[in-house]
């Protein structure tokens, strides 16, 4: 023997001996192969870390090319030894589209394999017996410490869900720290109510806000459930923060020029919120009074990234927020410590994005909404504080959308947005006798009319989307693009082709490809959705771009002339090129450097030479994802609007006059549509969005 160290990990039940690569259960060998004791080894390691697939199998694997479904067998065959059930998984943990994590504690052991010395029992040798005795006692503590945390259930980790409200517009929701009262913002008969329910009697009180406004929410509750904090947006105004009583009357204003929703601090004396300086061009983290006196900046960062969502910690020490960068794909958490203002990533996982967030009670952990960077459905998540392991609480087909936690943390309440929606075509615009032709091929599926009356659209399957074809009775579906998540597609019907937008790395990419399978074309590259529109000749695309500028522009490239150029250095969403190629509408807004207002009006500019561009107000419940359509004759421009819950199509004439509603829908909401190209057929797609109020309960 030479001194040679033994290491050992020791987590749950077991031990791991790194030397003689050995697994043992209470001191019992486990047999495992060489594989999966190396992918163990890794993954103990690399604890708290999500481990990516192909980092796991290049370590495993290191000089053979295997598939994905060799690591997919050595992560069962593991978690098969280690004991864990479909339902419970304490120690690996799948990363929905990453990879693996070890989430249990681990103690880090070495033993000198010499042992005591042997000889006379000196003073010194008994003082080191008393010390090894000591410190086995010590480790042997710490371990039994180490299990019975790692034995600990999760939070959330076995749930129950209950529905608290079943009116299917109630937008916003929250719960009150000592589960008492749900404040709520619905919609009803066309006007907007805040209300707060006494869950025990379901007795409840209005509070009075602002009729027309273009947001409400915000929701923040007193500590002691007292009063309600909420956020009014009206139009061309600032945000304002108020502060009402749980027992009804109106909201009395805190401050003004609010960009996120509110945080408390511990003790209720201070606000945490996020504000959009456009003049200095930066996203900052404020810290001010509970009256809005005394602002401090916290931390910034320069726009067209953007800090969203505060939430302070139990401790008072520190405020995490999510980080929006500009590709608005990768939303990060970040931890600002208030000591000293050091920002640090309190766990390596990226979403798509993140909708509230909350402190769990003893500060161990963090709730938040959120999708994945490839899905478009909300769910609930847990990030563990400090290992930063994230988990998903939620398998729900349905987006989760926000979260508030009572004050144990044992409930929180979050918005089901449930959806319904199908394509359909309507001869002549008459309405009355529409044909359903597709159902539910997509939560918001794009569907226009592709070359020789042809319908394209967008299916979804799992987490990724893709264009297909179908014939105007909706038989010999085909699907067009394959390799890459795809959506937002546009004809150009004489060229046979059409442009989409393609998931295929960190940044969205634009590509134009033909029907009939000819290999796609690569136009541009933008770091947020760009809603491409192409001419029919297929050889102009326009498409909105947050690249240069705090806020989206106008961009347009050629497909045979080099490469993107932008067109207007002002606001511009949803464009779409007229009918002859020449001009181009699209939505703008007001606040220049807003990424989130909404739109003020269109405007309509030539895509060549100097004519002066036209500007035409919008009504305020126009709904922008919705788009810009022009008719055929080039003569005026279709968007929908959106009014007491009903969605119908607007056209404004560019000669001048008042826009007006061409369709009659009684309900439901249009989330797409499409002229034919000699514009006598309106297809679109249509269906019900559903929010109520959802009460998630942990088990445990």
């Amino acid at each position: 023997m030479n001194g040679a160290v033994h290491q050992y990990y020791a987590f749950g039940e077991f031990r791991l001996d790194c030397v003689k690569r050995l697994l043992f259960r209470n001191d019992k060998p486990v047999p495992l192969t060489p594989k999966v004791f190396d992918l163990l080894l890794i993954l103990v390691q690399n604890r708290g870390r999500v481990i990516e697939k192909d980092e796991l199998m290049s370590a495993v694997w290191p000089e053979t090319a295997v598939e994905e479904n060799n690591l997919t067998r050595g992560i069962s065959t593991l978690r098969k030894v280690l004991g864990e059930t479909a339902d419970q998984h304490r120690y690996v943990v799948t990363i929905p589209g990453r990879g693996y994590s070890f989430v249990a504690d681990v103690a880090e052991l070495s033993r000198d394999e010499r042992g005591p010395i042997a000889g006379g029992r000196s003073v010194g040798g008994r003082r080191m017996i008393l010390a090894v005795a000591i410190a086995g006692t010590a480790i042997s503590v710490w371990l039994f410490m180490v299990v019975s945390r790692s034995n600990r259930p999760l939070p959330f980790e076995k749930i129950s869900i209950a529905r608290l409200t079943n009116t299917g517009q109630t937008y916003r929701a929250a719960i009150s720290p000592d589960a008492k009262y749900l404040a709520s913002f619905r919609g009803e008969a066309g006007r907007q109510h805040l209300r707060i329910r006494l869950l025990a009697t379901a007795a409840e009180v209005e509070v009075p806000v602002p009729q027309g406004a273009a947001g409400y929410g915000g929701f923040t509750f007193s500590h002691d459930s007292a009063y309600l904090y909420y956020t009014v947006k009206q139009a061309g105004q600032a945000t304002t923060l108020y502060r009402a009583s749980v027992l009804g009357g109106p909201g009395a204003i805190v401050t003004t020029r609010l960009d996120s929703k509110i945080s408390l601090s511990p003790d209720g004396k201070q606000l945490a919120f996020v504000r959009e300086y456009t003049d200095l061009g930066e996203s900052v983290l404020l810290v001010s009074n509970a009256d809005g006196s005394a602002e401090r900046r916290v931390a910034s960062k320069k726009l067209p990234e953007l800090l969203d969502y505060p939430a302070w910690s139990p401790d008072g020490s520190r405020i995490v927020c999510s980080l929006v960068p500009a590709s608005s794909r990768e939303v990060v958490l970040l931890d600002v410590r208030l000591a000293d203002g050091a920002v640090s990533r309190p766990t390596p996982y990226k979403w798509g994005y993140i909708r509230q967030l909350e402190w769990l009670h003893d500060g161990a952990g963090l709730v938040l909404s959120a999708r994945d960077e490839k899905s478009g459905t909300f769910s609930i998540w847990h990030v563990a504080i400090p290992k930063g392991t994230v988990r998903r609480i939620t398998n729900n087909t349905d987006s989760l959308v926000g979260v508030s936690l009572t004050a144990d943390s044992k409930a929180l309440v979050t918005v089901e947005d449930k959806l319904v929606s199908s394509v359909w075509v309507a001869a002549e615009g008459d309405i009355g006798h529409a044909r359903q032709i597709l159902v539910a091929p997509s939560r918001f599926s794009r569907a226009v009319w592709g070359p020789d009356g042809g319908i394209l659209y967008e299916k979804q399957s799992g987490d990724r989307r893709s264009i297909w074809i179908t014939g105007l009775d909706g038989r010999n579906q085909r699907q067009l693009t394959f390799d890459a998540s795809t959506y937002h597609v546009s004809a150009c019907p004489d060229a046979r082709s059409f442009v989409y937008q393609a998931e295929r790395s960190a940044w969205f990419e634009i590509w134009r490809m033909g029907i009939d399978g000819t290999p796609p074309l690569f136009l541009a590259r933008t770091p947020a959705e760009a809603f491409p529109d192409c001419s029919a000749d297929g050889q102009t695309v326009v498409y909105s771009a947050l690249i240069s500028r705090k806020w989206k522009s106008l961009w347009i490239v050629r497909a045979q002339a080099g490469g993107p150029v932008e067109l207007s250095a002002g606001s511009a969403r949803q464009p779409a090129i007229s009918p002859g190629g020449r001009e181009v509408a699209f939505f703008h807004v007001e606040e220049q450097g807003s990424q989130t207002g909404e739109p003020t009006g269109i405007t309509v500019m030539p895509i060549e030479g100097q004519a002066r561009s036209r500007v035409f107000p919008v009504p305020e419940d126009v709904y922008e994802p919705a788009g810009i359509r022009w008719t055929r004759d080039g003569r005026a421009l279709t968007y929908v609007v959106n009014r007491d819950g009903i969605s119908n199509i607007w056209r404004q004439p560019l000669g001048g006059g008042e826009p007006g509603q061409v369709t009659k829908f009684r309900g439901d909401s249009i989330f797409f549509f499409d002229w034919s190209r000699d514009g006598k057929n309106l297809l679109f797609s249509r269906g019900t969005r559903v929010f109520d109020a959802v009460l998630i309960r942990s088990l445990q």
